[in-house]
C-alpha cells in the first residue's frame, strides 16, 4: 500500500488573512507523524488541504468549506496542496516509478457581472472556486517532483493557468523520466 513520502502546502491564507502557510513542506518517510499546534493555529485547515487531493471539494465540516479560503479580500489568491506518496514494489516493478505527487490547485471563480449585481449584501460572503487535480509520476527526485516543483519562482507565485500549462507541457514532453495526468 503507498504511503505519504512528504507534504506540501503553498500560498494559503486563512483566519481573514491572518495566519498563512507560505510554502509548508514535511518529510515523513512513509512514518507516522504528529503535528502538535495550539487551537486556532491551522491543523484542520491542512488536514482539509491535504485531503483535496484525494476527495477534491470535500469539508471536515460543513461550516468550513475550502471556498472559506477565498471568501474575503484578505484571503488566498491560487492555493496549492501537494502530497508525495512512496508506490508499492509492483508499481516500482511494473510501472517503473517510485513516486507519485498528487496535487490540488484552485482560486476563487470569476463571476459574471451580472450574476454580480443580482447578488445581494448577504451572499457577498461567499465564494465558488475553480481546481484541477494532477499526479506525477517519477523514478527518483527530480526538478518536479514535491519539493521543486515551481510553485514560486524568484518570489513571484505561479499562477492557476501557468501552473496548469506547465504542467500540460511536461506532460506532452517525450524527453522527461516522468509521467503527469491532469
Amino acid at each position: 500500500m503507498p504511503n505519504i513520502n512528504r507534504i506540501r502546502v503553498n500560498n494559503v491564507k486563512y483566519n481573514n488573512g491572518t495566519q498563512f502557510y507560505d510554502d509548508f513542506n514535511m518529510n515523513f518517510q512513509g512514518k507516522n507523524a504528529l503535528y502538535d499546534l495550539a487551537n486556532g493555529g491551522g491543523k484542520s485547515v491542512l488536514m482539509l488541504l491535504l485531503l483535496q487531493n484525494i476527495i477534491p471539494n470535500c469539508t471536515l465540516d460543513e461550516k468550513q468549506p475550502i471556498e472559506k479560503l477565498f471568501r474575503t479580500s484578505e484571503g488566498s489568491t491560487v492555493i496549492h496542496s501537494l502530497i508525495e506518496w512512496n508506490l508499492d514494489d509492483y508499481h516500482v516493478e511494473h510501472l517503473g516509478y517510485q513516486y507519485m505527487t498528487t496535487g490540488f490547485c484552485a482560486k476563487k471563480a470569476k463571476e459574471s457581472s451580472d450574476e454580480a449585481r443580482e447578488k445581494n449584501e448577504e451572499v457577498k460572503n461567499t465564494a465558488a472556486i475553480e481546481y484541477f487535480n494532477y499526479c506525477v509520476f517519477y523514478r527518483d527526485y527530480n526538478d518536479n517532483d514535491i519539493r521543486n516543483l515551481p510553485l514560486v519562482k524568484d518570489r513571484e507565485r505561479i499562477t492557476y493557468k501557468g501552473l496548469r500549462k506547465y504542467l500540460t507541457e511536461l506532460s506532452q514532453s517525450n524527453t522527461s523520466p516522468i509521467m503527469v495526468k491532469i
